[in-house]
């Protein structure tokens, strides 16, 4: 219940954004309040084990994010926590724990940095603390790996390496109406590139009537993951409420951060395509 409440906090917290902050912030929470101490590239952040944690001021794209219950390595992962563009996002993730002991991380929400974020008391929230001068940081996975739909680019910087997951936000399954369920093309759970979006919003606008519209960016999307943000892009591109609501039906499938899915409820005047947009994520 803790658990839940922490998460709708930080989503409706995330209304007002600022994209002028230069730092992101990530935050991990444990699926069963699972108490764990965690560590940002082998540095210790917090000082008692707490099962949500906020750590803000992160400058960098990924880190490597290791977890201890017990004196017992629980947890380790190099997780993304900036956008396709390399800006800062303030990134949720949810650590699960499977039946065979081992763990899984999905990816909840990834929203514009917030300066405006307001804690809920279950949440602990502080400042990234760095390594000390001479630490040794040599059990971070340094490496390279391409994901596909995924460009990250650091200049000259090393890459760490991404774990390959599909994120599955924690919400109620939507029953999706009046439309055929698109068929089942798995995406990798990470926001599709910036120059493949490009091209699929391109190809949208230039499409010659409406139904074109919507035939090629069902088609564009099908298999790809896409943020709320990429897909506000697209929804505009549609000039009637009612292509709108097909295409957010469609899309709904392969949205990564569905929680922030009543953004898109702005566009419907019509109470009744209201009604129906509603229905897609479960409200």
């Amino acid at each position: 219940m803790i658990r839940k409440f922490t998460l709708l906090f930080i989503l409706t917290s995330g209304i007002l954004v600022s994209f002028a902050q230069k730092t992101g912030s990530i935050t991990l929470i444990t699926e069963k309040n699972n108490p764990l101490i965690f560590y940002l590239d082998n540095v210790r952040q917090n000082d008692t084990a707490v099962s949500a944690i906020r750590i803000t001021g992160l400058k960098d794209n990924y880190y490597l994010v290791r977890s201890v219950k017990a004196d017992t390595l629980y947890y380790s992962r190099n997780l993304v926590v900036g956008d396709m563009n390399e800006n800062p996002m303030d990134v949720t993730y949810i650590i699960k724990s499977l039946p065979d002991g081992k763990t899984k991380t999905s990816l909840y929400s990834m929203m514009p940095p917030n300066d405006n974020f307001t804690a809920p008391k279950s949440l602990l929230v502080m400042d990234i603390k760095l390594p000390s001068p001479g630490m040794d940081s040599s059990l971070r996975v340094i490496k390279k790996k391409k994901i596909k739909g995924l460009t990250i680019s650091q200049g000259d910087k090393q890459k760490a390496d991404v774990v390959e997951e599909k994120s599955k936000a924690i919400i109620k399954k939507s029953e999706v109406t009046n439309v055929k369920k698109p068929p089942v093309k798995k995406c990798n759970g990470w926001p599709i590139a910036k120059k493949d979006f490009d091209l699929v919003v391109k190809t949208i606008s230039e499409s010659k009537n409406e139904t074109l519209k919507l035939k090629n960016a069902k088609s564009l999307i099908n298999g790809s993951c896409f943020l709320v943000n990429q897909l506000d892009e697209i929804v505009q591109l549609f000039p009637t409420e009612i292509s709108k609501l097909e295409f957010l039906q469609f899309a709904y499938a392969f949205t990564i951060d569905r929680p922030n899915y009543n953004k898109f409820e702005k566009y419907f005047k019509n109470e009744k395509l209201k009604s129906e947009f509603l229905k897609i994520h479960g409200e």
